[in-house]
């Protein structure tokens, strides 16, 4: 039965005023409609998708609703729509979560439409996943001040994209983001190399060199004091305390050598390992979604 609602609301959406229509339906719950429009959304058919969510928002009003109507007007181009609806979910109460992503979308509509205006043929879509998620975003040089997963309509042009996470190495790509077309970024962050770890063994490997280097002029320096000799001469204080300097300086160069080397014991067992070279391209993979509103799949490259 839902099926069959589901096909019929999709033939209605594509063919008749949603509203007026919705009106003389009751029997099509919002929770139908719902269903239509996050399948709508997940096939990327976004003007679908944001007719199916306003009809759901008219018979069951709640800012989750009013978010993805503006969501999918967003993905769309149409920045007007998704502005006037950004703002009607904001008017509709949401949680302190909801309303600071309707606060960054408004802030992002915003900045882009006073770069480009509200033309569809000047914005494209982004959709950035990472492999673990979470990762900075920086586009162009400005940090987007949000985090990986990311989807988002954006002006198009020269994209130079950088993404950073502590403990892995930045990915950087450039790509061109074609006007009414979606660029899908898709990877896997590779973690960085135990490179404090060598550091730390490198320093601590200098330090006992020295230390044993400075050791050895010492011992020479008290061999030649305690000779019977060496008692006899005119610079025997002078030779005395150039050894127990020498001495000193050897213990404060073993002290730092060894813990040099303990703090690089302890990193080697705590600072994140290199992974090897993927040998799939799939795991760092740029996906190029072709024709109107950004429907369909073009290609890989």
């Amino acid at each position: 039965m839902r099926c069959l609602i589901s096909t019929l609301l999709s033939a209605v959406l594509l063919t008749s005023p949603g509203a007026a229509w919705a009106q003389d339906q009751p029997g099509i719950s919002a929770e139908d409609l719902y269903q239509l429009a996050r399948q709508h959304f997940e096939e990327r058919k976004w003007e679908q998708a944001a007719q199916a969510f306003a009809l759901a928002l008219e018979r069951d009003p709640n800012p989750i609703l009013a978010y993805n109507v503006a969501r999918s007007y967003e993905y769309s181009g149409d920045l007007d729509k998704a502005e006037v609806y950004y703002l009607e979910a904001l008017k509709l109460n949401p949680d302190k979560e909801l309303r600071s992503l309707v606060n960054t979308s408004l802030e992002r509509v915003s900045n882009i439409k006073s770069q480009l205006g509200s033309s569809k043929k000047n914005v494209g879509l982004l959709d950035i996943t990472t492999t673990p998620e979470g990762a900075q975003i920086v586009i162009n040089g400005r940090d987007m001040e949000t985090n990986t997963p990311y989807q988002a309509a954006h002006p198009s042009g020269p994209i130079d994209l950088e993404l950073k996470l502590d403990g892995f190495e930045t990915y950087s790509r450039s790509f061109d983001l074609e006007p009414g077309r979606e660029i899908v970024v898709d990877t896997d962050l590779r973690r960085t190399g135990r490179v404090w770890t060598w550091v730390a063994m490198g320093t601590g490997a200098a330090l006992l060199g020295g230390g044993i280097w400075t050791g050895i002029i010492a011992q020479d320096r008290l061999d030649i004091v305690n000779s019977t000799e060496g008692k006899r001469r005119e610079d025997y204080e002078d030779v005395k305390s150039e050894g127990e300097s020498y001495a000193l300086t050897s213990v404060i160069l073993y002290s730092a050598g060894a813990a040099a080397l303990i703090t690089a014991g302890y990193l080697y067992f705590h600072e994140v390992p290199e992974q090897p070279e993927e040998g799939d391209a799939s795991a760092q993979q740029i996906e190029l979604r072709l024709g109107p509103d950004f429907v369909g799949v073009g290609g890989r490259f």
